[in-house]
């Protein structure tokens, strides 16, 4: 129900129905396993599209801590968990930890098993190079802040 009205554009719904399903598999599964994972990153995304970036970044983080305790180092899935967390501190502008997230699921794609055709061995590193770029501008820019050029203002109003 919640990818349903995720599709639909209703995103406050899905939240609700994905927040519920989260609920029940937190009770029923173990700690660590795989479809938790999913569900974070579902609960994720969806906090991401209702810009609710820290939230969203929260639940994909959780996602990756599970994944990277039950799945082999060049699961894809682990590649998308850390697509989701760099695509997260993007939107938020935080180039420079976007990038290494981008650049460690380019570096999984890699290694996995995907088809050498597979859409995901162009995609990731090219949206690592542009995090990457990103990045360095704005390190760049945070090492070299640029001051205002505008004069200063001259007087309140009405006075002389």
């Amino acid at each position: 129900m919640g990818s349903t009205y995720g599709n639909l554009g209703n995103h406050h719904k899905a939240l609700d129905y994905q927040l519920k399903a989260l609920a029940i598999l937190e009770k029923v599964l173990p700690r660590e396993h795989p479809d938790l994972a999913t569900s974070y990153n579902n609960v994720g995304g969806t906090y991401g599209e209702l810009g609710s970036h820290h939230k969203a970044l929260d639940y994909h983080l959780k996602a990756l801590a599970i994944q990277e305790k039950v799945l082999p180092q060049e699961h894809p899935h682990l590649a998308a968990s850390c697509s989701n967390i760099a695509w997260t501190y993007h939107n938020m502008g935080e180039f420079l930890q976007a990038a290494p997230y981008m650049r460690r699921a380019a570096d999984i794609i890699e290694r996995s098993n995907l088809p050498k055709t597979h859409p995901n061995r162009v995609n990731y590193p090219k949206r690592a190079a542009e995090l990457e770029k990103k990045a360095e501008i704005q390190q760049n820019l945070l090492a070299h802040p640029i001051e205002p050029s505008l004069p200063p203002f001259p007087f309140p109003f009405g006075k002389k």
